[in-house]
């Protein structure tokens, strides 16, 4: 008689499965370009349909923070949220007169979405009117189905009837395989995990064969990784 399938969380978050080993990194993606399969591997990226290459590096925002405008060669295809040049927070602000908190906030976009260069705030106290330039961040999270280095949409991604499933490569598509078949999971306690902050529809045992086919769907998807 077969034992029951068991898993045990190690604590590892959603970026580490990013990684392959210690150093290495890869993510399969869709390359914002030509809309072929495209790879981002330790930071660099290449395209293995139209050979676009990039080696420009994402770095959080807050490295830009005291910058005019973000370098010319700079590579980001996700979201990116307003942030005033010459004032290091973000919004909310307080009024230049009389010292009023806004709350006024520019919300993220993404390219090609049009990006304002200024942004007028009313203040609701002295109803003075003022104009702040902005500066356009990159800003990344890894709730959405994007890599985390050039902000690209994941190859490796599909809709079910509960929602989405998506995977940043081959390794973390089979290690999700074997938490989704597994009778038993232990808990490591530590509630960043990945497996932790799953969806409870993934987790549900009464999904479970919809998520592993899937996850099938994904793993025919990766083969022209091969």
């Amino acid at each position: 008689m077969t034992s029951p399938a068991r898993h045990y969380d190690t604590g590892r978050t959603m970026l580490g499965f990013g990684y392959l080993d210690d150093t290495d990194e890869r993510y399969l993606v869709l390359c914002p370009h030509c809309k072929g399969h495209a790879l981002v591997s330790n930071k660099s990226f290449q395209c293995h349909s139209c050979y676009v290459t990039h080696s420009n590096i994402y770095k959080r925002y807050h490295s830009y923070a005291n910058m005019k405008s973000l370098p010319d060669e700079f590579s980001w295809y996700g979201h990116y949220e307003a942030y005033m040049r010459k004032q290091r927070s973000a919004w909310p602000l307080t009024c230049k007169s009389c010292n009023q908190r806004l709350s006024k906030k520019i919300g993220n976009r993404r390219p090609p979405t049009n990006m304002p260069k200024s942004s007028t705030i009313t203040c609701p106290n002295c109803r003075k009117v003022h104009t702040y330039e902005l500066l356009w961040l990159p800003i990344f999270s890894a709730k959405l189905p994007l890599d985390p280095h050039y902000g690209c949409d994941l190859w490796l991604q599909t809709s079910v009837k509960n929602g989405q499933i998506w995977v940043y490569n081959e390794n973390h598509l089979e290690k999700l395989r074997l938490f989704i078949r597994a009778d038993h999971r232990e808990d490591c306690g530590y509630n960043r995990s990945y497996f932790s902050r799953l969806p409870t529809w993934i987790k549900s045992a009464k999904n479970r064969d919809i998520v592993l086919k899937a996850c099938d769907k994904l793993a025919i998807k990766s083969q022209v990784f091969s």
